[in-house]
């Protein structure tokens, strides 16, 4: 409460960001404590056991993965907290009911020069969930950084 008023923190715009196990937990405060924080970016992230219980509060949801990492292999680490969310939001393209292998196929693939990006449609409303894809095995953190800035616009556009 001090922190709050002291430095006028609006509780509304809270947003966590994290790269491979900080994606984790960015993942698990979505999943976890949806009524602190607005919205995530996850970068290279993993599920962890926090969010295995069933979770419906929906949050806005920024992703970036590398579709090369060896650490954090994609599509089995990043495309099922994507999944989620897509489901949480609302999202209805491309359709996260989808089985996890059509789900992962209904995604773009990056090319080589650049990545490949994708909003998904039919969210419930200030609740965006976006995915950015790179070749490279881990997302830079120049990367990190413009999908940080990305990520910002995902709550300035949001309404509670």
């Amino acid at each position: 409460m001090q922190l709050e008023e002291g430095l006028c923190i609006d509780k509304k715009s809270i947003f966590a960001e994290g790269f491979s196990m900080g994606g984790a937990m960015a993942y698990s405060m979505a999943c976890t404590t949806p009524d602190v924080v607005r919205g995530v970016a996850v970068h290279s992230g993993c599920p962890i056991t926090a969010c295995t219980q069933q979770h419906n509060t929906p949050v806005a949801y920024f992703m970036t993965h590398g579709t090369q990492d060896q650490i954090r292999a994609y599509p089995r680490f990043g495309v099922p907290l994507l999944q989620d969310f897509a489901k949480v939001n609302g999202c209805t393209m491309p359709d996260p009911s989808l089985n996890a292998t059509a789900f992962d196929a209904a995604l773009p693939n990056p090319t080589s020069a650049s990545s490949a990006c994708i909003e998904f449609t039919g969210c419930m409303p200030g609740y965006r969930t976006v995915m950015s894809l790179r070749r490279p095995p881990r997302v830079e953190s120049r990367a990190a950084h413009l999908g940080a800035r990305r990520g910002v616009e995902l709550t300035d556009r949001a309404t509670r």
